[in-house]
């Protein structure tokens, strides 16, 4: 018997696979545990329409990060921090104040993207790096700035 399973199952296969099983198998632990259904006619069509929808999803998220790599490559940033008559900063400027300030240009980007050995704790001049997903990174410039009150 030929069933789609709903979920992994070890040693049968992953989700949306088509496998041929016992139909004693099929209908005493796949059907009752809800793991796998009948495969049809319509539920190999409902699961052929999953998989096309599903890779449009995955190239429309490509291009959209493929965008946002592009957009923040070569990017200069400024931040402008309190600091004290040395310039040092009052509080280090970690991957959330940076995430904060790129999402200007696009509320998608991730605290989590930027890569930084420690956060920064002083001003000047930085290079940061955005590994952003699909295989995307941007580098661009950051600017520590001391904040006038």
């Amino acid at each position: 018997m030929k069933v789609i399973l709903l979920s992994e199952v070890k040693k049968l296969g992953k989700e949306g696979d088509v496998v041929e099983v016992s139909e004693g198998y099929a209908r005493n632990f796949l059907f009752k545990q809800n793991f796998a259904i009948q495969a049809d006619p319509a539920a190999l069509s409902q699961l052929s329409q999953k998989k096309s929808s599903a890779e449009k999803r995955v190239k429309r998220e490509a291009k959209a990060m493929k965008k946002i790599a592009q957009m923040l490559e070569g990017e200069h940033v400024v931040i402008q921090e309190k600091t004290n008559e040395q310039g040092t900063l009052f509080a280090a400027v970690d991957e959330s104040r940076i995430g904060k300030a790129l999402r200007k240009y696009s509320r998608n980007i991730q605290d989590s993207w930027i890569e930084m050995d420690a956060p920064i704790k002083e001003i000047g001049e930085h290079r940061i790096r955005v590994n952003i997903p699909n295989g995307f990174e941007a580098e661009l410039e950051l600017t520590i700035e001391s904040k006038s009150d």
